[in-house]
């Protein structure tokens, strides 16, 4: 009766709701109407959709799989769950672009990724399922047959068998024969046997074997040195077997210089066909033979430390090797000791004599090594060495002003450099 304000609580209707307030007393009446139009809030329930990957199954040599996908109708992440054959996913979920995101190992064959959302409007769920197929190994080849690389042979055709494996077909494999493409060959891909047949050529003949999948590639050689049977020039004469000899390598084969030249006499033998030379067992190619004389003369650059060089003549009655050892000590970095017998200036002042730079680079053979450059142009005279006692001079080629003289020595081990400022004014 104080406010004369009059409430109450009524239940609505979808649409119109028609309410009518009426008054009466003894001085008379009053009404008034009011309508209220209700319309229920809808609310959806959760939609996910697949984003990446967006179909299923999907296949993968990946082992593991970034997934994406869209979330809506939902409050936040707490309204999502995700598991992997059973197993809870983390992941993450923006709100404001409604994305998804994770991603997960797997494990080989089937990983199916459940993806749940649920509200009080509902829920939506959506599988995924990745099928992992773990990459095949890169092709392994293994020579079974011949058991000698290189093999040595009277007989004009070869046999060389060899196991390939981690290929499925003959396609997947190549045989190259002195050079030539051949398919000369069979493969079988269980257990994985290749046998390889042809003619050979006098002296050193080459089978090469290549096998390659998606996941990489290998490569061996077979090398395999054919002489037909030979005879003396006597009439009748059995011709001798090789006689292998090497010239002793200097300074009782300890070397400091990479480059070396191993020197020898291989006899009885045709030609250098007929030779094979190995460094660290592996085949150098690139040597001279005269027949003539008989001289084997072949160019190497050593491998620090130990080098073994074997060195095989071969003939249809017999072969001869022989075996030699070097040790290459790369020298040390040149160490420089220079001193330029110019006056103690002030700042500000300048030299008016061109003063030379002398003293002594050790570890380098020749002026060869040595770089002069004034300024960032390089000298190409005046610049003396001697290798005997190591001693070094030049007479930089100054211009009025600041100069910067830059010297360096270099050898197979390091470099050594030292910058000189000069102030010159003649």
């Amino acid at each position: 009766p104080v406010t004369r304000i009059l409430e109450f609580t009524a239940s609505l209707n979808t649409g119109n709701n028609y309410f009518l307030v009426s008054a009466t007393t003894g001085g008379g009446s009053d009404s008034k109407n009011l309508t209220v139009v209700y319309n229920p809030l809808t609310v959806s329930k959760p939609l996910i959709t697949l984003i990446n990957p967006n179909y299923s199954p999907f296949p993968t040599n990946a082992n593991s799989v970034n997934v994406t996908a869209s979330v809506v109708n939902v409050n936040g992440q707490g309204d999502i769950q995700v598991s992997r054959n059973g197993a809870t996913v983390n992941f993450t979920y923006d709100p404001s672009t409604r994305s998804l995101q994770f991603t997960s190992n797997l494990n080989p064959g089937n990983n199916t990724f459940d993806l749940v959302a649920r509200t009080a409007a509902g829920s939506d769920a959506k599988s995924l399922t990745v099928v992992y197929t773990a990459p095949l190994p890169a092709p392994v080849i293994t020579i079974t047959n011949p058991h000698r690389n290189p093999e040595m042979m009277t007989g004009s055709t070869f046999t060389v068998e060899a196991s390939v494996t981690n290929v499925n077909s003959r396609n997947q494999v190549q045989v190259i024969v002195n050079g030539q493409n051949t398919g000369s060959f069979t493969f079988i891909p269980e257990p994985g046997t290749l046998t390889i047949t042809g003619a050979l050529n006098k002296g050193r003949n080459s089978i090469q074997i290549m096998a390659s999948n998606t996941s990489g590639s290998d490569t061996k050689t077979q090398e395999i040195m054919f002489t037909p049977t030979l005879t003396g020039t006597g009439a009748g004469m059995p011709r001798p077997k090789p006689i292998v000899d090497l010239t002793p390598a200097p300074n009782g084969g300890n070397l400091t210089k990479a480059s070396y030249v191993l020197n020898g006499r291989v006899q009885y033998v045709s030609n250098n066909m007929d030779i094979h030379v190995t460094q660290n067992n592996n085949p150098i190619t690139g040597f001279s033979f005269d027949p003539a004389s008989q001289n084997l003369q072949v160019n190497i650059q050593l491998a620090p430390g130990m080098n073994m060089f074997t060195v095989t003549g071969l003939n249809a009655n017999g072969s001869d090797s022989k075996s030699q050892s070097v040790t290459y000590t790369p020298p040390p970095a040149p160490v420089m000791a220079l001193i330029r017998n110019a006056p103690q200036l002030l700042p500000g002042q300048f030299e008016n004599v061109i003063y030379p730079v002398t003293g002594k680079i050790t570890g380098i053979n020749s002026v060869a090594d040595i770089t002069v450059s004034v300024n960032g142009v390089r000298m190409t005279s005046g610049i003396t060495y001697n290798p005997a006692d190591h001693s070094f001079n030049v007479v930089p080629k100054e211009v009025p002003g600041t100069n910067s003289i830059e010297i360096t020595a270099t050898n197979a081990s390091g470099t050594s450099k030292r910058v000189l400022t000069v102030n010159y004014k003649p």
